[in-house]
C-alpha cells in the first residue's frame, strides 16, 4: 500500500516525543512492505525538505491574524485550520496526492482532518487517525497552566473538539497511544480502535563504552537527570517541585538537563528567585539525540519525571524506564506504561503531586550514589519490552488490512 502521513511537524525535525513516534510509525510501515510519504503542514518559515519521502508545506504568513500570532499555545491547531485557506498549499498537496496515489492517509493530529478528507476525496484512500492525546482536554490544561500564552481560546477549543470527533468518526482505523484513550475515542464515534504504545531505542547496556556515560558513572556528585523540551508542562512541573529553591538537596547533588529545557528552567522566575544557589545544582548540556542522549540518560544515578499536566503517553517515560536507572515520576507520566511497570516494578516510584515528589526526591538524594545504585531496575528487560518493534507489533498489518475493505 501507498500511505500518506499528514503531520504538523516534519519527520526530519529535531528529536521530540511526537517526531520520534512519527518516525517509528513510518519505519514500521516501511518495514511491513508499505510505501510511505510524509506531508508536513507547518507554520511559516520552516525549512523545506530535501528528502524524496517527505514534503514540507508552509502555510502562508498572511493567513495568520495578529490575534493568531499571540496565541502561542495554539500554533499547531491554527496551522491545521488555516491551511485550508491557502490555495497554493492545497494545489501542491493535491499534486502530491496525484503523483503518490495513496491507498491510505494517516493523520497524526486531528487538526488536519479537513485537509485529509479533501485529499481523500481526490484519491479514494482509507483514513487512519493516529490519536496521541485528548487534544481539547490537553489544551484546557495548558490554558490553566500558562494563560498568558493563549488567545481567543474558546473559539479554538471548539474547533479542536469538532476536529477530534470528526477524525475519530471518519477514520476506518484509529490508533490509540494508550489504553484509556479508547473510551473517549469510542464516544466520538471511532469504529475500529487498536492500541499501539510508545517505545524507545534507549538500552542500558549499549552505552557502556560511551565517554559521557563513563564520566557520569565516575563522577563524585549525585546526578539526577530531568529531560524534555521547554514545553510548559515540563517546565512548570519542575518549577513546582523545585520551589522555593533546590536548597533542600545535599550540596553534592547535580540536576542534569539539556537544550531548550535547561534554557527555559534557568529563565523561569521560580529558578531566578534562588538563582545563586540553584546555579550550583543545575548542569546544562546542549541538545543531544541518538547515542549521546541515550548515554546521558543511562549515566545518571536516577531520573526525574515531574509533570502534572498533560495527556497521552510521554515518550521520555519509555526512555527513563529502559535506562535501568531508578525513576521518580508523577502518576501522569506512568500513563501507557502500567504493564511495563507491573512487570518490572523495581526502582520505580510513582507520586501523586508536587509536594510528594519533592519529599521523595529528598529521600533519594539522601541515599547517595551507592544507595541509589541498589534501587536500579531491570533495564535490559524493560528495554526489550519497550522496543519499538514490540510496541508496534501488528501495526503495519492493521493498516494493511484496510486494503481488503
Amino acid at each position: 500500500m501507498n500511505i500518506l502521513i499528514l503531520s504538523t511537524y516534519p519527520a526530519s525535525a529535531l528529536d521530540s516525543g511526537g517526531v520520534l513516534r512519527l518516525r517509528a510509525l513510518r519505519d514500521a510501515l516501511d518495514a511491513g512492505g508499505h510505501r510511505t510519504h510524509v506531508l508536513a503542514v507547518v507554520t511559516p518559515g520552516q525549512a523545506e525538505s530535501r528528502s524524496t519521502t517527505e514534503t514540507i508545506l508552509s502555510v502562508a504568513e498572511e493567513l495568520f491574524t495578529e490575534q493568531d500570532r499571540l496565541a502561542v499555545g495554539f500554533h499547531d491547531i491554527l496551522t491545521g485550520l488555516r491551511c485550508l485557506d491557502d490555495a497554493d498549499l492545497l494545489r501542491q498537496a493535491e499534486a502530491l496526492v496525484g503523483a503518490f496515489r495513496p491507498d491510505a492517509i494517516m493523520i497524526e493530529q486531528p487538526f488536519l482532518v479537513a485537509l485529509a478528507q479533501r485529499l481523500q476525496a481526490q484519491s479514494d484512500a482509507s483514513l487512519v487517525y493516529s490519536a496521541a492525546n485528548r487534544e481539547a482536554a490537553l489544551k484546557r490544561g495548558l490554558i490553566a497552566l500558562v494563560p498568558q500564552y493563549f488567545r481567543h481560546e474558546e473559539d479554538i477549543l471548539g474547533a479542536v473538539c469538532e476536529a477530534e470527533r470528526l477524525a475519530a468518526s471518519s477514520a476506518q482505523l484509529t490508533i490509540a497511544i494508550e489504553p484509556t484513550l479508547a473510551a473517549p475515542l469510542e464516544g466520538w464515534g471511532a469504529r475500529s480502535i487498536r492500541v499501539f504504545g510508545n517505545g524507545t531505542a534507549v538500552t542500558p547496556a549499549s552505552q557502556d563504552s560511551h565517554p559521557l556515560q563513563a564520566m557520569l558513572s565516575k563522577a563524585p556528585q549525585i546526578c539526577f537527570g530531568c529531560f524534555g523540551s521547554g514545553y510548559w508542562p515540563n517546565l512548570e512541573g519542575f518549577a513546582d517541585v523545585m520551589s522555593p529553591s533546590l536548597a533542600f538537596l545535599p550540596p553534592n547533588v547535580k540536576v542534569l538537563m539539556t537544550g531548550s529545557f535547561h534554557e527555559e528552567v534557568r529563565a523561569h522566575l521560580a529558578f531566578r528567585r534562588g538563582a545563586a544557589l540553584n546555579d550550583t545544582r543545575v548542569v546544562g548540556y546542549p541538545y543531544l539525540d541518538g547515542p549521546d542522549f541515550a548515554a546521558l540518560v543511562a549515566g545518571c544515578d536516577a531520573l526525574l519525571l515531574p509533570v502534572f499536566v498533560g495527556s497521552g503517553s510521554p515518550l521520555k517515560t519509555a526512555d527513563a524506564l529502559a535506562s535501568g536507572r531508578p525513576v521518580l515520576m508523577s502518576r501522569l507520566m506512568a500513563t501507557g506504561y502500567e504493564d511495563i511497570i507491573a512487570a518490572c516494578p523495581d526502582g520505580v516510584r510513582i507520586v501523586e503531586d508536587a509536594g510528594a515528589f519533592r519529599a521523595a526526591w529528598k529521600e533519594w538524594a539522601d541515599l547517595g550514589k551507592a544507595g541509589l545504585a541498589t534501587l536500579a531496575g531491570d533495564g535490559a528487560r524493560r528495554a526489550a519490552l519497550l522496543s519499538w518493534s514490540r510496541r508496534l507489533d501488528g501495526f503495519s498489518e492493521a493498516v494493511g488490512a484496510l486494503s481488503d475493505k
